[in-house]
């Protein structure tokens, strides 16, 4: 194949990946269909069978293309910390790094965070493969972290430190929900007091509300007099 004839059929998946991208996030996997995406990108379903095999191996691919950089960042940023910090790493430093690139992750054309738009879809219609897909992209980064609060926040135990980084990723996940353009909630709530538009903000109200909860007494502590 000829190196131009490559370029087109790079191009092509890339169309393809994108417009699937675009629109597993607005309305989920389940809700769209092949056609759509055949329609939408002016190529025939013999295309998407070609380069991804299936609508089930698009999503895999959609899945690498979203998580991958998002998960990828984190691991910079803790790497970072981690030399900078050594063994005295701070709670602050470490949920920065877990939470800041989601905060700023890639965004739809309106707007909207594609991480956390196509989470809440995939996470509204589990299935056994795609939760093994997300296994697969996020344990690994996951347990990493939460080592490391351990580390961090000694007087809670390995346990808690597991709902602790669940509670915090579920604080993310409902607050950049609520500051989706398509949602509007938080602006709505605020009646405009809370500026939904301003990343570092909400990065900011969101690390001081999880990190009091992660320096929290552990429910194991002796009741004080």
């Amino acid at each position: 194949m000829s190196t131009a004839a490559k370029e087109k059929e790079g191009d092509v998946r890339q169309r393809i990946l994108q417009e699937a991208m675009t629109r597993f996030a607005h309305k989920g996997s389940e809700l769209t269909t092949v056609r759509e995406i055949t329609e939408a990108t002016q190529v025939n379903v013999a295309a998407i069978n070609y380069h991804f095999g299936s609508k089930e191996g698009l999503l895999k691919a959609v899945l690498d293309a979203v998580l991958q950089p998002l998960n990828a960042e984190r691991s910079r940023l803790l790497d970072d910390a981690e030399r900078q910090w050594g063994d005295s790493l701070p709670l602050s430093a470490l949920l920065d790094a877990l939470l800041r690139p989601l905060v700023q992750s890639a965004r739809t054309p309106d707007g909207g965070r594609i991480a956390v738009r196509l989470l809440q879809h995939l996470r509204a219609t589990p299935q056994g493969e795609v939760s093994l897909l997300l296994s697969d992209h996020f344990d690994g980064t996951a347990h990493r972290f939460i080592q490391a609060f351990v580390r961090a926040v000694p007087h809670i135990s390995r346990a808690e430190a597991i709902w602790r980084y669940e509670f915090a990723r579920g604080a993310a996940m409902h607050v950049l929900a609520d500051v989706d353009p398509r949602s509007g909630r938080l602006t709505l709530l605020s009646q405009g007091l809370c500026d939904s538009n301003d990343d570092e903000q909400v990065l900011q109200q969101l690390l001081r509300f999880v990190s009091a909860g992660f320096a929290a007494p552990s429910a194991n502590a002796a009741p004080t007099e």
